[in-house]
């Protein structure tokens, strides 16, 4: 059934029409500009994603993005099972196991556009051992490229702003309780610490490798530990929650850099931001490494 309008309706609504005029065009502009920089971005991360894939020798210098390009981008090393969930979010460990990641700048990109996979992605910190038991199971290795959106640089005073932000007392308050003292104390010493607490004989590392984000294993941290009455948010029980739901791992110093594995020098600055699901992303690339596992 067709509506008409009587004469004063029309009228106004008519002169709605005309007072949105610039509105809309307002809105075009908009939307032309996010569209303009969605292809830019598109593009951007095509031709790194293309570079990276070629062996470092046959990479054109002249061709090589410009610093204040790869300033638009961050990147992340993932790694897990092709055709599974392992790369739905930027955890294989899902949402509910890890609530933040790291991820690497433009010093770390240009890594990778200079260097090959393999010697990239150790020098980020990741243990080489551990790559070749992931990549032995089949696992893949791929490098994620993502807007530079609300990444910020990794230091002590970035995780418990986050820890602020993000979770529900007492959890902040015992994190906080104990910051001086994670800054402080050599993550080998709390280790030692944590063994004799509720470790026994095994490590952080490897409590959180089995659990995969989910476990009743009392010795792997969760918020639920940290929230029960009989934690008392000691500086072992701090920092396992810390490696388990922020990701802090032995090599993480506070400092805002990535450290070598073997060597411990300071690599490329690290970036902190919070898992979500990839497709969550206006714009991101998969760009696959393709390391073989050097231990057959």
């Amino acid at each position: 059934m067709a509506v008409v309008l009587s004469p004063a309706v029309a009228v106004v609504d008519g002169w709605r029409r005309a007072r949105c005029l610039p509105c809309w065009g307002w809105l075009a502009t908009r939307s032309e500009e996010k569209f303009k920089k969605r292809a830019e971005l598109q593009s951007l991360m095509s031709a790194v994603g293309q570079l990276i894939a070629l062996e470092p020798q046959a990479r054109n210098e002249a061709s090589l993005p410009s610093d204040h390009e790869l300033e638009r981008l961050c990147g992340r090393v993932t790694i897990g099972i092709e055709g599974s969930s392992d790369f739905d979010t930027l955890s294989q460990d899902g949402l509910e196991g890890t609530s933040f990641v790291f991820v690497i700048g433009a010093d770390g990109l240009r890594w990778f556009l200079e260097m090959d996979p393999w010697s990239a992605t150790v020098g980020l910190g990741l243990k080489d051992s551990w790559i070749d038991e992931k990549l032995q199971e089949g696992s893949d290795l791929k490098l994620l490229l993502l807007p530079r959106t609300a990444a910020q640089l990794a230091t002590w005073d970035s995780v418990f702003r986050l820890v602020r932000q993000h979770f529900i007392e007492p959890i902040p308050s015992k994190v906080l309780g104990q910051a001086e003292r994670l800054q402080l104390t050599p993550f080998e010493e709390v280790q030692r610490m944590a063994q004799k607490e509720f470790l026994r004989e095994s490590g952080f590392q490897e409590v959180k490798s089995s659990a995969r984000g989910h476990s009743h294993d009392p010795r792997y941290i969760t918020d639920g530990h940290l929230l029960g009455d009989i934690c008392k948010g000691t500086l072992a029980e701090v920092r396992g929650w810390l490696y388990n739901r922020m990701n802090l791992n032995e090599l993480y110093d506070g400092s805002g850099w990535t450290k070598h594995e073997h060597t411990g020098e300071l690599a490329v600055k690290e970036y902190i931001m919070p898992n979500k699901r990839v497709n969550e992303f206006e714009v991101f690339l998969f760009v696959d490494l393709n390391v073989k596992p050097r231990k057959q």
